[in-house]
């Protein structure tokens, strides 16, 4: 790879980390087995300054994407596709596609979305998880769970941080930007509580691809939650060093997809990309409003 282009690289990757916009990236470019380029910026632990470790291990998410961008290439390469192509070419519900600006009008948008924009995140699409965008409650009120897997390894993610927290609270970082709520959950929740749903979403996910579909399979796990949740565990907030905790059930929230005929106008207005939005507090909100057996996930 040319040497400048590895700067530049670099240079990126350093402005991210001195943005605070990540706390570390590593990155490697092979071909046949050749390494064209690779370097790293950044901490393991920022808050620790800890550096990153040869072999790092990572837990990538959306790699589902990178696959289909080389499948896309591999079909233009072919003539099968084109970079311009409109979405409508080949999905006609997209025919009146309308955009949803942030003061809730509806506009038809200043061009269709095509090929291009799906590959580089300025379709305008997003997920439910993304709280502070004004088109997820139109997907979380859809109620479409379209990755139960996803949704229970961020469930599990958060009920091993809440654990933490109830051994050692000084242990749990602000890494993923949820510290006080994971705290806040610590208190409500406790540590045998913890540890039966932990178990239970284990295992749910073991099962999970036995199910009718993810949805089917990932909603008879929340009912397992509620059912299997005894109500000696506690009732009421957890007091410090206590062993009390709320023990209302569960139920499924939130969906990953929803309205194909809306985008939001990141899309054909402003081009802001919201479909690689952050998810920070949204799998706590909803591991208590499954905990707490709020059927509607959201309050309003």
């Amino acid at each position: 790879m040319n040497l400048n282009r590895s700067a530049q690289a670099q240079a990126v990757a350093d402005g991210y980390v001195a943005g605070e916009k990540f706390a570390g990236i590593e990155w490697l470019v092979e071909v046949d087995g050749e390494t064209l380029t690779s370097g790293q910026s950044g901490w393991a632990d920022a808050g620790q300054r800890t550096p990153i470790p040869e072999n790092a291990l990572y837990r990538i998410f959306s790699m589902t994407k990178p696959i289909v961008s080389v499948l896309a290439l591999m079909l233009m390469e072919r003539g099968k596709l084109r970079l311009y192509d409109m979405l409508v070419h080949y999905d006609s519900r997209f025919a009146r596609q309308k955009v949803l600006t942030s003061d809730g009008s509806i506009l038809a948008p200043d061009r269709p979305i095509n090929v291009d924009d799906l590959l580089t995140h300025r379709a305008g699409f997003t997920y439910e998880f993304v709280h502070g965008c004004h088109i997820s409650q139109y997907y979380r009120e859809a109620r479409i769970i379209a990755d139960g897997s996803r949704s229970l390894d961020d469930m599990m993610g958060v009920l091993h941080r809440i654990a933490v927290a109830h051994a050692v609270p000084d242990a749990v970082d602000n890494s993923q930007g949820d510290r006080e709520q994971v705290l806040e959950a610590a208190e409500q929740i406790s540590a045998e509580q913890v540890q039966l749903l932990y178990q239970i979403a284990l295992i749910g996910q073991r099962d999970l691809p036995l199910a009718p579909s993810p949805r089917t399979g990932f909603e008879m796990l929340l009912l397992r939650m509620m059912s299997f949740t005894p109500t000696s565990l506690g009732s009421g907030r957890r007091e410090p060093g206590g062993e009390g905790g709320r023990t209302d059930g569960a139920s499924s929230s939130a969906a990953d997809s929803g309205r194909p005929d809306i985008a939001s106008s990141s899309a054909s207005h402003s081009g802001t990309n919201l479909a690689g939005g952050t998810r920070k507090s949204a799998p706590i909100k909803e591991l208590m409003s499954a905990i707490n057996g709020d059927k509607n996930g959201d309050k309003r």
